[in-house]
């Protein structure tokens, strides 16, 4: 007889050819009786085996998932993943800055337009440094996009918008040159873009080729942001070459209510001539001093130009006097002071030059002024009345228009006066005023008489506008702020 053992507990039993057939012998019910025994022990002790076994399976399973669980926990709070020496050379555009202790990707830092600034390697690995990172780097959109940027820029013929214009038909050029001009016209001027289509009809009336392509607001969108594309290229270039530059900043609010920061630069080109252009309108996250400091470097960073670079080439840091701008303790100047002397070898960071905006500060001054003529008080009550008395109503402008025909005369803008604003806006205020009086008077004249509201306020009104001290003093102000205009419009330059 021959046993076996399965590996799930089956047993094959084999009994030989001499016994089968000698079970009715005495010897033969015997044996029949000892096999039958030892094939009881032998299941039972096979399913005994099965069932421990079923344990262990369960006991081994348990036990990995706890060593997995605990390299999990290893990953995240004590392994450094230090960085490969081999990796640079195998991706060839990684690059590890010493002063920062950094991973970055070289040719991403070099286009701030195209690359993706949320993307880990722009922002720079600093510690438990990946492999798979680098791998999804090079894989991503924005990554792909800035090395076909540089191979055009190393190649240009191999472009595949150079190589689309050079089959393309040498008639459309012209076309193509016409509206981008009229794109360029519609951005500069602050034109609707629904005009667009218009603008190109009247061109064509007028006989110029416009073409039959293009033809929507759509395309004009399209056409000013590759103007704007190309414009802050040029801008990013002459940075780059600028061997100091300085900061211009100012804060302001747009129709929603969103608080922006417009951020200038201004640097020597290299024909010698001192050149100021715009890097970036920025939306500000928040409007203390450290939300100032991060819109202007964020706006900066649109133009190529990191913190390192601005260290390195700072002299000058122009803002208005406001204390979230000019603080000394914790001011968006000083903090980008601050930020700027952490990058060592810059020689520059002793001598940065901080101005209170000159313009701004003669705007103060003017207010300063003010306060010491009572008169000044009753006259700017009269010259701010009006503005909203005629600028707001439909009615009353039409009257003044109708009333300056039959006059033949010009009606001038009326213009309102603010706490502080520029000499030149109140100037032409002034002068608008000045020219309008006639005509002003007469239209007052006719409602002065009417018992409502409007009746009682024109009144009052004509009667301070016809005083010999009024005359005298809108002139002499006029005089005051001609000369004050100029100044403040040099001090803008």
């Amino acid at each position: 007889m021959k046993c076996r053992f399965t590996g799930f507990g089956i047993i094959y039993v084999r009994v030989g050819p001499c016994f089968r057939h000698d079970t009715g012998s005495l010897r033969g019910r015997l044996f029949s009786s000892a096999i039958m025994s030892d094939i009881r022990k032998l299941l039972s002790y096979s399913f005994s085996k099965g069932k421990q076994g079923g344990n262990d399976d369960k006991d081994a399973s348990k036990k990995a998932e706890k060593r997995k669980a605990d390299q999990r926990s290893y990953d995240k709070t004590k392994r450094k993943r230090l960085l490969k020496t081999s990796w640079l050379s195998e991706f060839d555009w990684a690059i590890y800055d010493e002063h920062e202790n950094a991973l970055f990707c070289r040719i991403c830092k070099r286009f701030p337009t195209l690359r993706d600034p949320d993307s880990s390697l722009v922002k720079g690995i600093r510690e438990n440094y990946r492999k798979e990172t680098v791998k999804f780097h090079r894989k991503s959109i924005k990554h792909i996009k800035c090395i076909e940027h540089e191979h055009v820029l190393r190649k240009p013929h191999t472009s595949k918008i150079v190589q689309s214009a050079q089959k393309a038909d040498e008639k459309n050029s012209p076309v193509y040159e016409k509206l981008f001009n009229t794109a360029y016209y519609v951005a500069i001027e602050g034109v609707p873009m629904t005009q667009f289509p218009k603008l190109l009809e009247l061109q064509e009336k007028n006989g110029v080729n416009i073409g039959s392509n293009y033809r929507n607001n759509h395309a004009c969108s399209d056409f000013i942001e590759s103007i704007a594309e190309n414009l802050k290229s040029v801008a990013t270039k002459d940075f780059e070459n600028a061997r100091f530059i300085s900061i211009l900043s100012d804060g302001s609010t747009d129709k929603s209510v969103q608080e922006q920061e417009i951020v200038y630069v201004r640097y020597v080109d290299a024909s010698g001539h001192v050149c100021t252009k715009l890097a970036d309108i920025v939306a500000l996250d928040h409007g203390h001093s450290q939300g100032v400091k991060a819109g202007i470097f964020k706006g900066l960073e649109t133009v190529g130009m990191t913190e390192e670079v601005i260290s390195n080439k700072l002299i000058g840091i122009d803002t208005d006097g406001a204390s979230v701008n000019m603080g000394s303790k914790s001011g968006a100047v000083k903090l980008i002071i601050d930020n700027v002397k952490t990058y060592k070898g810059n020689a520059c960071q002793n001598y940065i030059t901080v101005v209170h905006c000159v313009a701004h500060n003669l705007e103060l001054a003017v207010c300063d002024a003010k306060k010491d003529c009572a008169y000044l008080k009753r006259f700017e009550e009269v010259l701010k009345g009006s503005f909203p008395f005629y600028y707001y109503p439909l009615k009353k402008r039409r009257e003044l228009f109708e009333i300056a025909n039959n006059l033949d005369q010009q009606l001038k803008h009326f213009g309102g006066i603010q706490q502080i604003r520029w000499v030149a806006s109140q100037n032409r205020a002034l002068k608008a005023l000045l020219d309008n009086l006639e005509i002003t008077c007469i239209h007052l004249e006719g409602i002065a008489h009417k018992s409502d509201e409007n009746g009682a306020k024109a009144k009052g009104y004509l009667n301070e506008l016809k005083t010999d001290r009024f005359l005298r003093f809108l002139n002499f102000l006029i005089d005051w702020t001609d000369l004050l205009s100029d100044l403040s419009k040099i001090f803008q330059v």
